[in-house]
């Protein structure tokens, strides 16, 4: 008996193309979503390390020794959680309405000024910006030379200002970094808030510290004017 002939009919030459046509752009949207959702993952992931690294700071800097160590502490960890290569933090000196530096990072080969003057109007509310779009700032900032960077004020607990912090890229780093990103300003003032409360919090202790200072003095000289009180008694 001889073998049953198939009765179906072969695809055609365009049937084949289009089939083709279809399993490419398939395959195109199969390779664009994984791309996508590598580029998503990424982008969780550098989020999750940096809330982490905020998390971190916030333990850390609380039992830092001095204010300058807080300070110091305080930049590198912007450098790490937002990756840029400069760094200002400065606090707000009441009495004579400027800035004063407290710490930098990556500003080698440039003399950043121990005291500068900025309008508090700059800071009215507690949210973090780009530089770019504060020109007039920008131009008060020159002594920087960045041309742009995440930049957020400082308050304390009650909404007293205390001062600003600044973290971006001078005109060569854009060669190595990419563009900052705008949505990056969200985390920037969560972190921004943490070190104004604790830097409030060092000055108050500090404060209270010099208080407790003052008033053991003072008992002091009390107890020794008390002691040669005695003694002139005694001596009568």
């Amino acid at each position: 008996m001889g073998g049953t002939k198939s009765s179906g009919k072969k695809p055609t030459y365009e049937e084949l193309e289009k089939l083709y046509e279809d399993l490419q752009a398939r395959s195109t949207r199969n390779i664009i979503l994984q791309q996508e959702l590598i580029s998503l993952k990424d982008e969780l992931d550098q989020e999750l390390n940096r809330f982490r690294l905020i998390q971190e700071f916030s333990e850390v800097g609380l039992f830092q020794e001095s204010i300058q160590d807080f300070a110091t502490t305080a930049t590198e960890y912007f450098i790490q959680a937002f990756e840029q290569p400069h760094c200002l933090l400065a606090e707000y000196q009441p009495d004579d309405d400027r800035l004063r530096t407290l710490s930098t990072f990556g500003f080698s080969g440039i003399t950043i000024p121990g005291c500068f003057t900025i309008s508090r109007l700059q800071f009215r509310e507690q949210e973090g910006f780009l530089l770019s779009q504060r020109p007039g700032l920008k131009q008060q900032l020159a002594f920087l030379f960045l041309e742009d960077a995440l930049v957020a004020p400082l308050f304390a607990p009650d909404g007293a200002f205390l001062g600003m912090v600044a973290c971006g890229q001078q005109e060569e780093d854009q060669r190595f970094y990419n563009p900052i990103d705008p949505k990056d300003r969200h985390a920037f003032i969560v972190m921004a808030t943490k070190v104004g409360y604790l830097l409030h919090n060092f000055r108050v202790t500090e404060q209270l510290k010099q208080e407790i200072e003052e008033r053991r003095k003072v008992e002091k000289m009390l107890e020794a004017k008390a002691a040669d009180l005695l003694r002139s008694n005694a001596e009568l």
